[in-house]
């Protein structure tokens, strides 16, 4: 069984690191928080909006170049692969 969960955090409670730059979100940011399982593998993260938008803008190449995998801090903040210079092979 799968599930996703997406939520806008208008205000963190305490800093968090963010899925996507690796660069700290501080306390009292606005964030995007995601949660979701994959067949049984459960994953959760904070990301900074400008880097969630980021995500969204990504082509299908790079998409498929990201779910190949990557690690936090991969990209810079709010850049997508592409315009971080970043490619997977």
């Amino acid at each position: 069984m799968s599930f996703s969960d997406t939520r806008v955090i208008y205000k963190t409670r305490k800093p968090h690191r963010c899925c996507w730059c690796a660069e700290v979100i501080p306390q009292g940011s606005s964030a995007v928080y995601i949660a979701g399982s994959n067949n049984g593998e459960f994953s959760a993260g904070h990301w900074h909006d400008e880097c969630h938008n980021a995500y969204h803008r990504m082509s299908n190449d790079e998409y498929d170049d990201v779910q190949d995998g990557w690690s936090t801090g991969d990209f810079q903040r709010g850049k997508t692969p592409r315009e971080s210079g970043v490619r997977h092979e």
